[in-house]
This record gives C-alpha cells, sequence and structure tokens, in this order.
C-alpha cells in the first residue's frame, strides 16, 4: 500500500510543476503587455500634444493673416494705426466667450490673440493661437 500511496504523490506533483509553469507563463505575458500598454499610451499622448501644438500654430498663423488683411484694408502708410481696443493690449479681439475658431463643429475648440510689442524701429506684433492646453507664438516684425 505504500507504494501505491507513492504513485499517487508523484502523479500530483507533476501537475503542481506544470501549474507552476503556467503561472510563470502568465506572469510573464501579463508583464510584457503591461509595458506595451504603457509604451502605446506615451506615444499616444505625445501624439496628441503634438498635434495639439499644431492646432496652436496655425490658430497664430491664422491670426497672422487676419492682422495683416486688417493692415492691407487701411490707406497706403497707416499701418501703424492699427491699435488695440480700449482698455487692452489685444490688436484682434479672440478669445473665449469672444472670436473663437471651431474646428470639429463642436463648438469653439481654439482662438488667437495679436498683442503690438513695444519695440524700437520696428513694428512688432506677438500673434499666439491657444488650443486646449498649447500654445505657440508666432511674431511679425515690419
Amino acid at each position: 500500500m505504500k507504494d501505491g500511496n507513492l504513485t499517487i504523490i508523484k502523479k500530483n506533483q507533476k501537475g503542481q510543476a506544470a501549474l507552476l509553469i503556467v503561472l510563470i507563463v502568465m506572469g510573464l505575458l501579463l508583464f510584457v503587455s503591461l509595458v506595451l500598454t504603457n509604451m502605446i499610451a506615451k506615444r499616444t499622448k505625445t501624439t496628441n500634444d503634438a498635434l495639439q501644438s499644431v492646432q496652436a500654430y496655425y490658430l497664430a498663423d491664422s491670426g497672422t493673416e487676419q492682422l495683416l488683411y486688417l493692415c492691407k484694408a487701411l490707406p497706403e502708410g497707416h499701418s501703424d494705426e492699427v491699435k488695440p481696443a480700449s482698455g487692452s493690449s489685444d490688436l484682434i479681439p479672440s478669445g473665449p466667450g469672444k472670436q473663437g475658431i471651431d474646428f470639429d463643429g463642436g463648438g469653439v475648440d481654439g482662438y488667437f490673440k495679436a498683442v503690438r510689442e513695444q519695440s524700437a524701429p520696428l513694428l512688432v506684433l506677438k500673434i499666439t493661437g491657444y488650443y486646449k492646453n498649447t500654445a505657440r507664438a508666432v511674431r511679425l516684425s515690419y
């Protein structure tokens, strides 16, 4: 009888070893999948930040175009007459609750603001585009 019991224990130990191997393999697969998920999440965030930066740049660029249009609308030699709104340094009144830009039809996504900087012989304008949490600026001097 003792020999029969030993045989049963040895068979059960083989199952335990297989279970241990399966658990180790599952742990390794879980670790690899978590590392890959983390890498994908970081790349997604980086891509999203880059997209927002590009959107903010194009908002600043569109503000530049609008400001140049306003300067061209003035009579020859009067480009210095592009003045800020009263009580503000903004040349183009745009911002939350004002003139914004809607990219996807779901409401205002971003806006731009143009400010005249005090600089010696040149007229220097700083046009900043804001998109979500990102801001990009363009300086225009002439």
